[in-house]
């Protein structure tokens, strides 16, 4: 496995600006992701905070809520990473069609990226989790 700066030095200047627009674009687009799932989490535990309260109020765990938001934070995560993976290919070859490089779909950029965005999607559902398995159900309810 080569490193980048010398795949970065076997590369013509047009494809290294092209590289770095596209290294750039995948980061954008993955800042955005991370952004909507922050979003949808932030609503998705305000519109169960009542239910969540009442759980609570009637003995269920911290722990058993911090698990049902994350678990259900990865599962959607989850999705989402086996649909990027199944149209991985399909990508690779839009972007080989453009640029005229070759791009290997499952190379190892591909499985960095899948790995950094699911330890992201856990730390994005970790800390608003904590904080609901802690919430006291009287305040809980009284806020709504």
């Amino acid at each position: 496995m080569r490193s980048s700066t010398r795949q970065l030095s076997r590369l013509n200047r047009p494809q290294r600006i092209l590289a770095t627009i596209f290294g750039v674009v995948a980061g954008f687009a993955l800042l955005i992701a991370l952004v909507g799932l922050l979003v949808f989490l932030r609503l998705f535990l305000a519109l169960r905070k009542r239910v969540d309260a009442i759980r609570q109020a009637l003995g269920a765990s911290p722990r058993r809520l911090y698990t049902g938001v994350v678990v259900g934070t990865v599962l959607l995560g989850g999705a989402g990473a086996v649909l990027a993976l199944l149209f991985t290919p399909w990508l690779a070859q839009q972007f080989a069609l453009l640029s005229g490089a070759q791009v290997a779909p499952f190379g190892a950029a591909t499985w960095i990226a899948l790995a950094v965005l699911l330890l992201a999607v856990f730390l994005v559902a970790h800390f608003p989790a904590r904080r609901a398995a802690r919430a006291e159900p009287a305040e809980s309810l009284h806020e709504l």
